[in-house]
């Protein structure tokens, strides 16, 4: 057993080596750096989205032809609905179809829709234009449904608004205490303009789920 170190004489450590003897040679002492923290890698790593495939992307793209064909008849029966009768029993600016309010202009009113004494009943124009703009609608639908369908939305909500009104119109301003003298009461061209309506908007709705 080696003898004890004497007193007062610094023991060697790791950060100070002992100093070698005299005319003597002293080995290196081994530096051992400090334990490397958890490789990154080691962590979980959540797995990429992958991208959308070919046939998923078509499918987004493709069409819906039934509902399309569908949308293109609705469209029709609402310009078709601007050649019926709208209000045939009234009188004055409100007689006749949708075609007649769209051509006679009195009191205030316009190629748009006629005014009088506080009432707005919108001309046969709007079902032209939504029932043409609902064909082509349907149209695109066939090939394309995410732009047709909302497309159709669009053009068979403004039209089943527009009826709605001009519906309010003649029971809240026409009649036995409005302009008339006597009860006045939707015809059948305006039921049709509404209900066609109707049905664009709901297949468009449907083009866009199936």
């Amino acid at each position: 057993m080696p003898p004890p170190p004497p007193v007062g004489v610094a023991q060697p450590t790791a950060q100070m080596p002992a100093r070698p003897p005299a005319g003597g040679y002293a080995p290196p002492v081994a530096q051992y750096p400090a334990e490397p923290p958890a490789p990154y890698a080691m962590r979980r790593r959540v797995p990429p989205v992958p991208p959308p495939t070919r046939e998923a992307a078509a499918g987004r793209r493709r069409g819906a032809p039934i509902a399309g064909v569908l949308a293109v008849l609705s469209g029709a029966v609402v310009v078709g609905s601007t050649f019926l009768a709208w209000l045939p029993g009234a009188s004055g600016i409100f007689r006749g179809t949708g075609w007649n309010i769209m051509k006679v202009y009195q009191g205030a009113g316009n190629l748009f829709y006629q005014t009088t004494q506080g009432a707005i009943f919108f001309s046969g124009f709007w079902s032209l234009a939504l029932g043409g703009l609902l064909i082509i609608a349907g149209v695109v639908m066939m090939f394309r449904r995410r732009i047709g369908g909302l497309a159709a939305i669009l053009f068979g909500l403004a039209g089943a608004g527009i009826a709605a009104v001009d519906i309010y119109t003649i029971y809240a301003k026409l009649g036995v205490n409005g302009i008339q003298a006597f009860s006045v009461t939707p015809s059948a061209g305006l039921w049709i303009f509404a209900g066609a309506s109707l049905v664009g908007m709901v297949l468009g709705i449907v083009g866009l789920v199936i």
